[in-house]
């Protein structure tokens, strides 16, 4: 067999040399693996008819290229392959083993090691880390192979480093992002709770009119700055206008007639103010009932509306006295409207149930005459004195306050 012309292995003694037998040795009846660097040859022993003893084998020559194509397909072994025989002994290395990273593998002293840390048992340890390599072994049966696949520990450890390198990054990312995001959600919430709490606090100081741009939204925002708007206008409502009339109350009037005089003041214009009083109005009340004299005093006000300017100040000042400010207004200017107002009153007809009323009015009026020295209240003081001295001059008249006592 060995002299076969096919054949091209080892011959009959270098075979026999190689794998340690002699035709005197008796059949150890298992596989015996020899190779050099381009096949891999199973030798099957086998005795004679009459003896025990070995009169030849039958061997299987694999060629290698075959066997690491093979291998490195299915294991991605592209870098450093090499076969061994369970008694250490070098079957195949690839040629990838003398690259220069795998300078500092000796590979007697790793099938040394791996012997060693085999404990005994045929084959080697799944994986050892020799010097600064890491070997990985996987041992086959029948044939007794180990199959090892050595790598550098920094390439086996750069992916780590890698996917450390590209975990760190990711959490830096998530890191900024949730900083942003938490940046843009507490910029969303507290500038409309900014806003909604400067709105707060100009309620307090009588100021309505703090803007909320996002009232609009349709998120969570924008519900709870619409339904602080709503709260903001009823509050309004209640705390600046009659609730009979409409128009400002006797609270909110002098808020705003305080900022109107101090703006008068700095800028030297006039400002007029007049005093009105329904005459006879307790006489209404006591006969016709107080739904009827709610009737006079609502007409009488849509009148009022009717006749003032859009930056005039009307308010009821007390049951059936009301209160206008008119800005730029001198006494003369004041005088014209009073009796402009007056005469339209005299001439209105009311009409509760099956009644028709007519009512008259009484008015003083004054204006600012030293703006270094007249206040708010003086001037209120001065058209209310007017306004007395109306009624006692016989009613429906209209007397101004202009250092004395000037009637209509």
């Amino acid at each position: 067999m060995f002299e076969d012309g096919k054949y091209d292995g080892p011959l009959s003694g270098d075979f026999k040399s190689a794998i340690g037998i002699a035709a005197d040795d008796k059949c150890p009846c298992s596989t015996i693996v020899f190779g050099d660097f381009h096949n891999v040859y199973l030798a099957y022993p086998f005795a004679g008819q009459q003896s025990a003893f070995i009169r030849g084998a039958l061997v299987y020559q694999v060629p290698l290229t075959n066997i690491t194509n093979l291998i490195r397909h299915d294991l991605d072994m592209s870098k450093s392959l090499f076969f061994i025989t369970h008694q250490g002994k070098p079957l195949y290395l690839s040629e990838n083993i003398k690259d220069a990273m795998f300078e500092g593998l000796n590979i007697i002293e790793f099938i040394s090691r791996g012997e060693h840390q085999s404990n005994g048992n045929r084959g080697f340890t799944p994986r050892i880390e020799y010097n600064n390599f890491i070997i990985f072994n996987a041992f086959t049966m029948p044939l007794e192979w180990t199959v090892s696949y050595v790598i550098p520990k920094e390439l086996y450890f750069e992916g780590l480093i890698q996917l450390r390198e590209r975990i760190i990054i990711a959490l830096a990312i998530i890191i900024m992002l949730a900083i942003d995001t938490i940046f843009i959600i507490a910029h969303k919430i507290s500038k409309p709770l900014t806003t909604l709490s400067r709105a707060s606090r100009d309620m307090v100081f009588e100021n309505y009119n703090t803007p909320l741009e996002f009232v609009h939204k349709n998120d969570e925002v924008g519900e709870l700055a619409a339904n602080f708007e709503a709260m903001r206008q009823t509050v309004r409502v209640l705390s600046t206008t009659d609730s009979l009339t409409s128009i400002l109350n006797r609270r909110y009037f002098m808020v705003n007639f305080e900022k109107e005089f101090e703006r008068a003041k700095r800028s030297g214009d006039n400002l007029a103010c007049l005093m009105i009083d329904i005459d006879n109005f307790k006489s209404i009340n006591d006969t016709l009932g107080h739904q009827c004299g709610d009737e006079v005093i609502k007409t009488f006000c849509s009148l009022m509306t009717e006749l003032i300017r859009t930056y005039d100040i009307l308010a009821r000042y007390g049951g059936e006295e009301f209160i206008i400010a008119l800005p730029g207004a001198n006494i003369r200017d004041s005088w014209t409207f009073a009796e402009r107002l007056r005469e339209r009153t005299e001439g209105m007809n009311i009409q509760y149930e099956s009644q028709m009323l007519t009512i008259t009015i009484s008015i003083g009026t004054a204006s600012i005459i030293n703006h270094p020295t007249d206040t708010s209240s003086l001037l209120i003081k001065r058209a209310d004195e007017a306004l007395l001295q109306a009624k006692k001059a016989g009613k429906n008249r209209t007397v101004i306050y202009e250092n004395k006592i000037y009637s209509s």
